[in-house]
């Protein structure tokens, strides 16, 4: 399955760090596309454009936010993965610590804890499907 991941910015990627790492191990062509760099030129592509829409899923944002939830992925296998390459974003962790005394790894550990044991596992990210119109479907991806 090919899995696109497009985020606002570059370490926007803690909140689903953890199913990317689940569809890379299931074999899953991943691409990561940031949109800090969407304003560069669009270059065309050799690929027919897609046949249906793909499936479209928010992830849950940082903070305390009202987040109804309504897919969840069990990460426990990744957790501790995840949370050492989240230590890549030096400048986010260290503005992380000096705004509310926490880096990624722990703010994430809050959230995962807690959609864990929504599901009953350990650690779960959980995620909506982008509101569409009726024309971005929910497919059976994130299992």
């Amino acid at each position: 399955m090919n899995v696109v991941s497009f985020m606002a910015h570059a370490d926007a990627e803690m909140r689903c760090l953890g199913i990317m790492l689940k569809c890379r191990d299931r074999g899953d062509r991943l691409v990561h596309h940031c949109a800090m760099q969407a304003v560069l030129p669009v270059l065309p592509t050799q690929t027919a454009p897609l046949a249906v829409s793909p499936a479209i899923f928010q992830c849950e944002p940082f903070g305390t936010f009202n987040f109804p939830a309504s897919y969840y992925v069990d990460i426990s296998a990744y957790h501790a993965e995840k949370a050492h390459l989240l230590l890549n974003h030096i400048s986010q962790e260290s503005a992380m610590q000096a705004a509310v005394g926490s880096g990624l790894g722990q703010l994430c550990a809050r959230t995962e804890s807690f959609r864990g044991q929504q599901v009953g596992c350990a650690w779960a990210e959980s995620f909506i499907p982008m509101p569409g119109g009726g024309t971005i479907k929910p497919y059976p991806v994130l299992l």
